[in-house]
């Protein structure tokens, strides 16, 4: 038999409260003079998942934004429903918003770096694409400027008159040097908590990531970041691809000793990166141009005119000329059916899985996807996680959920075959098998799997004799290439590839071509590109102008014959792959017609100091990837020490991840050298991986997809869970509103509320029922209200626009004035009006089912018609009221009891803890509280307090436990 208090070890959830910074110049002296509610619901702007106290309308509307956007068509609940309950006395309104994807872009540091910079809008909103900031470098003149639409003004600006129309754009200059001493030299997270804490910021957030995304700004390793490894220009988040002609290029500045440039003072890595100009939004980098008049003219292409350098950023629509907002819905304000019941949590949900199918030959087919058969034990899973139960440690009386209805029914789609679907990486073992290498791949990712060959070598030399002997006026693009456009048209890449479509008959006719988000690709061949170098198979390929009778004028690339002679005739040339510079050497073209030879990554070849490891690596589409694994220092080390350096390595770690086999554990303190020396597999030290991952169906994949269960049970387990361990709580959910107010169309609603079953049992995470000690299910219905009823409401943040409410807001913001020892029934509700129109024998059916409803009295107006809940009719609690006061009093009872877990268990304490609860029961004498006969039992010989209700029953509030000399006190089940 399972109990609810089966379930009593599961922590609550963790809330974050959000006192906003933009809550100031707003009216709180109201907060907290009634009951407490948290209204849960979707909006178009503010935080996802955040409790946030409300002290107004206005203010709501403020931080959630409107209630309807008329250019998507599509209405939000959220502010619209705090208005309802304002409108109806309630003072004390937190929010949550349910929905909203996060909009963010990470950006690269001029230098070499484990970590990215993140912009990101505050909250989830489409908004967000329409806001910026351009950082200015400047020595001595360094400042940060972001952008934003009038609508998110703070009250301060609107104050101080800076919103002149509602196209304006909003600009804030955070000077950072004038205004705050901060250079080049100064830490960037100073910077970022300055940027995020700016009164008028709230639109957009920095953060520092590392390479597996995590935000790392406040720990110690990112502390010696500095403002100088940030690139100037303008960064755009929310958009992805420009119209204009995408142009990226970049220096890289290599310190020597005739060059002594820095980013910033303390810099003592080998080389930086300087941005020349940047217009392709795409890429990680801000928009930028070091001759503006570049910059310029790309713009004039999308009819975008400069007058001022960036004056073009004044206006948030201009920008979208060049660069476009991507087609993402951030907000989600339309979740509904199973997405929101699993965002809700607390609930369950049955699953489909992919049955394998074969045709004659055995080749594989696309998979059936059934519903999982109920005698699996995957047939029916649990969502724990969820906005619910991050909530049960909110101390909040009221729960509204305006985003559902209860008469719902929660829909949700079988998932496809292409859902099951997964990258798996394909391990290789090298070095007699002592060393298994694993690609890193995400399973999600469907790229096509790249080919790779590792090389070790044993050198003597590992160093560029003459850094004179490099050239390193550029850095050239290493890139990907092509036989056959058709290569692409049916292959997953990632957005922004770049491969090179070689001629197989004409070496200089060569196409670049660029890959786009929508799996289409476009060719790169205006006349930007004349002149511009990359590395393609280990060639040098340069952009000529082609003058051609069909296609006019374009741009084609020519492979280079002699490299040395483009090049200064220098010995080296450097590639820019994997966010790492690497070296290659200018030789005569060799069997393969390839004229640059690999050597390793410039800054270990460069370094004074002896390195364990030289790596060169590639990671290419449609080309077998070479990574070379080179070291002076094999003789000396282990094949642990290896191992450990291979996955250290910053530039080897980005695409496997090496371990010791079980054969390789007993020869771990071997040399590689000796191993080396024995080791003939393919030739000596290559290995070959033709794949890095299948792409496959996973036939143990369990998918959730739909639940037999309902919104209006899923509230009520949640505030019966929150009761049992934090505090008193109630839920209030409406019903669908009627769209046609007509005689036949109410009484079939009418008809269909009654007939629903709502299943209010509390039930396991597998949808079984919880039992009680009879062996019945629990009844979760006392802590749960479901209204019926509908009426107009005026939001006047909002153009004045007239939202239908489904009164269920509105019933608990008049239910939160009510005192104590009052009731709701034929209690008058300050309805402008109410619909449908019920019948005496309507409203009876529905009062019988547990429904609130509303009528017009003769005297009051609008009134409640009977407040009750959805207890069993037998059931005390069956009664708003009884709820509310007993609530009362195990609030009370909580108080005086909390003190005392964890003391001794003697006669002092338990004598303290019986006054303790006296004197707080006693302290609501003279109520009507009175009435319901509540009296303090304690019984000795099972160490049991409990209390008296109407029917002379006791009640467990609290079990005393003699547990080794020490006082438990443990939640009880009010029933």
């Amino acid at each position: 038999m399972s109990s609810l208090l089966d379930y009593d070890n599961d922590l609550p959830g963790v809330i974050t409260e959000i006192e906003a910074d933009y809550s100031q110049d707003y009216d709180t002296s109201q907060f907290g003079t009634t009951d407490s509610m948290i209204i849960i619901g979707t909006a178009f702007n503010g935080p996802t998942g955040q409790l946030t106290p409300i002290y107004s309308p206005e203010h709501a509307a403020y931080i959630f934004g409107k209630t309807y956007d008329s250019e998507k068509d599509q209405e939000t609940t959220l502010v619209a429903n705090v208005q309802d309950a304002w409108d109806r006395g309630c003072r004390t309104i937190y929010c949550l918003r349910v929905g909203g994807k996060e909009l963010y872009k990470d950006f690269d540091f001029c230098i070499d770096s484990n970590y990215k910079l993140r912009v990101s809008a505050m909250f989830p909103s489409n908004i967000g694409k329409q806001c910026y900031f351009k950082y200015d470098n400047t020595i001595g003149m360094e400042s940060l400027r972001f952008y934003k639409p009038s609508e998110r003004a703070t009250i301060a600006e609107k104050k101080q008159g800076y919103v002149t129309s509602a196209s304006a754009v909003l600009s804030t200059e955070i000077r950072l040097n004038q205004d705050y001493g901060y250079n080049r030299d100064s830490n960037l997270v100073d910077v970022i908590n300055i940027f995020n804490g700016h009164s008028n910021n709230n639109v957009i957030k920095l953060s520092i990531i590392d390479r597996e995304g995590n935000d790392v700004t406040n720990s110690t390793s990112v502390k010696s970041i500095p403002l100088g490894a940030l690139y100037p220009g303008v960064y755009f988040i929310g958009r992805d691809h420009s119209v204009c002609s995408s142009i990226t290029e970049q220096t890289f500045n290599i310190i020597s000793e005739t060059s002594g440039t820095k980013p910033f003072t303390n810099f003592s890595d080998p080389y930086y990166r300087s941005l020349i100009i940047n217009s392709d939004v795409s890429q990680p980098l801000p928009i930028y141009a070091k001759n503006m008049t570049e910059l310029y003219n790309i713009l004039k292409e999308v009819d975008i005119t400069m007058v001022e350098d960036w004056d073009f950023l004044d206006n948030t629509e201009v920008p979208d000329r060049a660069f476009v907002p991507n087609t993402e819905d951030y907000e989600q304000a339309d979740i509904s059916g199973f997405d929101l019941y699993k965002t809700l949590g607390t609930g369950f949900a049955i699953t489909a899985k992919a049955e394998k199918r074969v045709d004659a030959t055995g080749k594989e087919l696309t998979p059936r996807v059934r519903e999982t058969p109920m005698d699996d034990d995957n047939h029916t899973v649990p969502i724990i996680d969820g906005i619910y139960s991050m909530l049960q440690d909110a101390e909040v009386r009221y729960r509204i959920l305006t985003c559902a209805s209860a008469d719902e029914t929660i829909s949700g789609k079988l998932p496809r075959a292409n859902d099951f679907k997964k990258a798996i990486p394909q391990s290789l073992l090298v070095l007699k098998n002592y060393i298994k290498l694993t690609p890193i791949v995400d399973e999600a990712n469907r790229s096509i799997s790249k080919a790779y060959t590792i090389q070790f070598s044993d050198i003597e030399n590992a160093t560029v004799d003459n850094i004179e002997d490099i050239y390193s006026k550029e850095v050239f693009p290493v890139i990907g290439s092509i036989d056959k456009i058709e290569d692409i048209e049916t292959a997953t890449l990632d957005n922004g590839t770049l491969l090179m479509l070689l001629d197989a008959e004409d070496d200089s006719n060569n196409v670049l071509i660029r890959i786009n988000d929508d799996a289409t690709y476009s060719f790169l061949n205006g006349t930007n590109y004349e002149d511009k170098y990359f590395i393609v198979d280990q060639n040098l390929y340069v952009g000529m102008k082609v003058t051609d009778e069909t296609y006019g004028e374009y741009i084609a690339f020519k492979k280079v014959k002699n490299p040395a002679t483009e090049v200064e005739n220098k010995e080296y040339i450097l590639g820019d792959m994997l966010n790492h510079v690497f070296v290659y050497q200018i030789q005569t073209a060799d069997e393969k017609g390839q004229t640059l030879k690999p050597l390793g990554n410039l800054k270990t070849m460069i370094s004074e100091e002896d390195q364990p490891l030289i790596i060169y690596a590639e990671s290419l589409d449609f080309t077998v990837n070479e990574v070379i694994i080179k070291s002076i220092m094999f003789d000396n080390i282990t094949l642990e020490e290896l191992v450990n350096t291979l996955n250290e390595n910053e530039i080897f770690n980005q695409i496997f991840k090496a371990e010791l086999t079980n054969d390789g554990s007993e020869f771990k303190d071997d040399f590689i050298s000796d191993i080396l020396a024995d080791e003939t597999k393919d030739g000596g030290q290559i290995y070959n991986l033709p794949k890095d991952r299948v792409i496959s169906y996973d036939y143990d994949m369990y998918i959730p997809y739909r639940t037999v269960d309902n919104f209006a049970r899923q509230l009520a387990q949640h505030c019966t869970y929150t009761e049992l361990k934090t505090a008193p709580t109630h839920g209030f959910i409406g019903c669908e509103r009627v769209t046609n107010l007509d005689l036949s169309n109410t009484s079939k609603k009418v008809s269909k509320i009654i007939d629903t079953n709502f299943d209010l049992y509390a039930k396991t995470y597998y949808g079984r029922n919880i039992l009680d000690k009879n062996n019945n299910p629990y009844p979760i219905g006392r802590n749960i209200s479901i209204v019926f009823g509908q009426h107009p409401v005026t939001i006047s943040t909002d153009g004045y626009y007239e939202y239908t409410s489904n009164s269920a807001a509105g019933y608990a913001g008049m239910v939160s004035t009510l005192p104590l020892d009052q009731g709701s029934t034929n209690q008058p509700i300050n309805f402008s009006s109410t619909s449908p129109n019920l019948t005496q024998s309507q409203l009876g059916q529905l009062t019988s089912k547990g429904i609130v409803t509303f009528r017009r009295s003769f005297t009051k107006g609008i009134v409640v018609t009977d407040g009750v809940t959805m207890a069993p009719a037998e059931s005390v609690f069956r009664r708003l009221s009884a709820s509310r006061i007993t609530g009362a009093v195990e609030d009370l009872i909580r108080q005086a009891c909390e003190p005392f877990i964890g003391k001794q268990n003697h006669d002092a304490n338990r004598n303290a803890l019986y006054t303790a609860i006296d004197s707080k029961l006693s302290s609501i004498k003279g109520t009507l509280i009175e009435q319901y006969k509540f009296k303090l039992m304690y019984d000795q010989n099972s160490a049991k307090l409990g209390y008296i209700d109407i029917n002379y029953d006791i009640v467990p509030i609290y079990e005393i436990r003699n547990i080794r000399n020490k006082i438990r006190v443990v939640d009880s089940i009010s029933s």
